[in-house]
């Protein structure tokens, strides 16, 4: 019993009492394992302080005590086979046919020895049979023996095993004791195992080649007409003495051929990779003239019948003599110091009114908020052969919605920035919340050439483009960087005209048909000749986040780069101005999905159509240096 803070009974009380609840319930043989176990609680509430299950719940029982297993019989096996049972044979020399296997009470059995045979009923071996009795740990068994008459009972017979048939390799042997007294008396037999082959002196009997497996032959030590194959592995080829067969080109690879060495008639071949275009020797071709830079041309230390361009000489800038350019006939317009809204009014006014063929400089200072101008008026009216170049380092800002920074119309030249430049003037919308129809630059006709500065903060949901518009148009992009645009077509330029990029960085622009670059239609042509495209989303189904090629436009590269998803294994080009990071294209750095794509060369400023090769829609990085596509 145990008591802590509990109202105890006495034992004998409890258990009558437990009986006959349990056995109420059906569950009496619950109560007898914890009979030394129950105590009551100060409720008066029984439970078992074992496993703490209450009054007839408790399935607490005792561990019962393990018991050691004891022998209950043995049982005994005897094969006599042909072994010869004389009277005068010792009853141990039976155990070689014998087994004797004993049972345990845990129902288990095993194999034993260590036990004694005795001739029931006592006495010797008798002929013609006699029962054998095995003891072993007090338990018996018995079985019986065909005994032989002694042919000799006198003989002291000495029984040694003999081999009387041969094994072989294949095949048993047999042995038979034999009466070292009397060869006539012989008792059992017994088998001898065949040896097996012991194959040695391996010699090779048929030769491998580069191709086919060779053999070689084993002779048998016990029998010298047993043999056997194993094969020796085929050598392989061995090419060595590679002699270049085909020469590689500037854009073709070559081969060389080697020679096996165990086989002069197996050959095999190898690309050489072509070793590319070497341009040396630039001269330029085309002069540079007010207001276009010349062209240089280099020929292929490779082949001289490959040639390229490239930019040379800058732009002269009119020499105006007398209200007059002495190189071109263009007339001296005036130059235009813009700091604040009036100026830049009265710069329109003079321009639109000065009359055609002439060109004007306004140089921008500070941030200058201008009224921009709309689709239905260019802004610097009709007049024609005009030339505006737009300099300094200052902000012209356009906040109206559904209007634009600049309209370029037909016969009109607009250059931005100054070549070399670090810096240059600033296109840009403040957009507000209401602001979600503005456009840079809409080009209807004419020239753009953005040499320097920045083209950003358009946002065109309905449409082309949110940076620059080329529409029947040429624009030309030097350098200076177009920046975070958005539009329904296209991020950063729409062209539906040409297009030719020789330098700067267009990045994180975003739009549905293209971020950075859309070329469409026929008589659409985009020429990147230099700079980067970087950074740019396509939201659309076409995922085109630098370049796409669409509606039968044309795209042509001889150099520059468009990162791709790979975009962190390449390094910026040494003295990029604008210092830009290789950021990915979010979306595909290549979408062709209508027109042509091609990377190669252009000789004499025209593309050269023999050597283009065809660029297909990609994810990864595409980089072109003088034609050649850079792995």
């Amino acid at each position: 019993m145990k008591t802590s803070n509990k109202k105890t009974y006495m034992k004998t009380t409890i258990i009558i009492t437990l009986f006959f609840i349990l056995c109420s319930v059906g569950a009496s043989s619950f109560f007898f394992s914890c009979e030394n176990h129950w105590i009551i609680d100060a409720t008066s509430h029984m439970f078992c302080d074992v496993c703490n299950k209450p009054n007839v719940r408790c399935i607490c029982v005792d561990e019962p005590e393990e018991l050691p297993k004891t022998l209950t019989g043995i049982t005994a096996r005897y094969e006599q086979g042909s072994t010869i049972v004389y009277p005068s044979t010792p009853l141990d020399s039976l155990k070689t046919g014998l087994t004797v296997t004993a049972t345990y009470s845990d129902s288990t059995t095993a194999p034993v020895s260590g036990y004694t045979l005795s001739v029931s009923g006592g006495g010797t071996l008798t002929v013609p049979t006699s029962t054998i009795t095995v003891t072993y740990d007090g338990k018996t068994d018995t079985f019986t023996v065909t005994v032989t008459a002694d042919p000799d009972p006198t003989c002291n017979h000495d029984w040694i095993w003999t081999p009387t048939t041969a094994p072989t390799c294949t095949t048993t042997g047999l042995e038979t004791e034999i009466c070292s007294h009397d060869s006539t008396h012989t008792r059992g037999t017994r088998p001898i195992p065949a040896h097996g082959h012991n194959y040695t002196g391996w010699a090779q009997t048929t030769d491998p080649t580069c191709t086919t497996a060779g053999l070689e032959t084993g002779i048998c030590s016990y029998d010298p007409a047993h043999t056997t194959t194993r094969t020796v592995a085929a050598h392989g080829h061995n090419y060595t003495d590679w002699m270049q067969t085909t020469d590689p080109t500037c854009t073709t690879a070559g081969v060389e051929t080697g020679t096996c060495s165990h086989n002069p008639t197996h050959t095999a071949t190898r690309t050489v990779n072509a070793h590319g275009h070497n341009y040396t020797g630039w001269a330029q071709t085309t002069d540079p003239t007010c207001t276009t830079a010349g062209i240089e041309t280099g020929i292929c230390s490779h082949d001289s019948t490959h040639t390229t361009t490239r930019v040379g000489d800058p732009a002269l800038g009119h020499n105006f003599v007398g209200g007059s350019c002495s190189v071109c006939t263009i007339e001296d317009g005036g130059t235009f110091a813009v700091t604040e809204t009036d100026h830049w009014n009265t710069a329109l006014q003079a321009i639109r009114n000065g009359g055609n063929n002439r060109a004007y400089t306004i140089t921008v200072s500070g941030d200058v908020t201008i009224p921009g101008s709309t689709d239905s008026s260019n802004t610097f009216g009709s007049v024609s052969g005009i030339e505006v170049s737009i300099t300094g380092s200052g902000m012209l800002t356009v906040s109206s919605n559904a209007n634009r920074v600049l309209v370029i119309g037909a016969n009109q030249t607009v250059i931005v920035g100054e070549t070399g430049s670090p810096t240059g003037p600033t296109l840009r919308f403040i957009n507000n919340s209401s602001a979600t129809n503005n456009m840079v630059v809409r080009m209807t006709g004419g020239i753009f050439e953005l040499r320097s500065g920045t083209i950003t903060g358009g946002r065109a949901s309905s449409l082309t483009a949110g940076g620059v518009s080329v529409e029947n148009a040429s624009f030309i992009m030097s350098g200076g960087l177009i920046s975070d645009n958005t539009g329904s077509g296209t991020g950063a330029v729409d062209v539906q005209g040409s297009f030719t990029m020789s330098g700067g960085l267009i990045s994180s622009n975003t739009g549905s048909g293209a971020g950075g670059v859309r070329v469409s239609g026929a008589n659409s042509v985009f020429t990147m000749n230099g700079g980067l495209i970087s950074g740019n989303t396509g939201t659309g189904a076409a995922r085109a986040g630098g370049v796409r090629v669409t509606g039968n436009g044309t795209f042509r590269m001889t150099g520059g780069t468009i990162y791709g998803a790979d975009a962190s294994l390449y390094n910026n080009p040494p003295g990029d101005p604008n210092e830009a990071p290789n950021n990915p294209n979010p979306s595909d750095a290549l979408v062709v999905d209508g027109g042509t794509a091609e990377y190669g060369r252009l000789v004499g400023g025209v593309w050269d159509t023999t050597t283009a090769v065809s660029l297909d829609s990609t994810n990864n990085t595409i980089r072109v240096e003088n034609g050649v596509l850079n792995p």
